[in-house]
């Protein structure tokens, strides 16, 4: 979520209609840490979800999944990315 912070970049176009929503994204981290597959489960604004999947796609590099043997394995995970106007 650090990273999310970081390089979020509110939507101009979005900022000046004034919309707000929280975006449901889900990814997997493959075995070799990267993120692939991401996917909008719920969020109705197209700046706002296009800005959401752009946040993710950038992730750096994760430590993969493992299983109690020892075997690395992809994991889906679901994240909601926040977008609010102060």
């Amino acid at each position: 979520m650090n990273h999310v912070r970081k390089t979020f970049k509110y939507p101009k176009i979005a900022m000046e209609m004034g919309i707000q929503e929280k975006i449901y994204l889900k990814f997997i981290i493959n075995k070799k840490g990267m993120v692939s597959d991401v996917e909008v489960l719920r969020g109705e604004d197209k700046y706002l979800r296009e800005e959401a999947i752009r946040l993710v796609k950038t992730l750096p590099r994760l430590k993969p999944a493992k299983l109690n043997n020892g075997k690395v394995v992809s994991v889906y995970y679901t994240i909601p990315i926040n977008f609010q106007l102060n």
